[in-house]
């Protein structure tokens, strides 16, 4: 499961920065040509594999797992729970992490 985790973050990531990067490179130079290079950012590939992989996976993992068993019966109750507690301090995480990772 923490694999593919992994592998679907880098692979969000490395998409992103390639349409992300497509976009910006195909400006027109001096000669009016279009720059057919495009770059990603392995660094931030990376980051993301390595967050989704090693942090994210297993906290959302047993997260979820408690949330099941313990938590609200209703589907809804359960969404609104989980966006409105544990995802915020998530999002925090994720930015600290992907910070300490580059």
């Amino acid at each position: 499961k923490m694999v593919t985790s992994a592998i679907v973050s880098a692979f969000g990531s490395a998409l992103g920065s390639f349409l992300s990067s497509s976009n910006t490179n195909h400006k027109p130079n001096n000669n009016n040509k279009r720059q057919s290079s495009s770059r990603i950012n392995w660094v931030d590939v990376f980051s993301y594999a390595i967050h989704g992989g090693l942090v994210n996976a297993p906290i959302c993992h047993y997260w979820f797992e408690w949330l099941a068993t313990n938590g609200p019966s209703s589907n809804t109750s359960s969404v609104l729970v989980d966006q409105l507690v544990v995802q915020p301090p998530l999002l925090v995480l994720m930015f600290i992490c992907l910070d300490v990772v580059r």
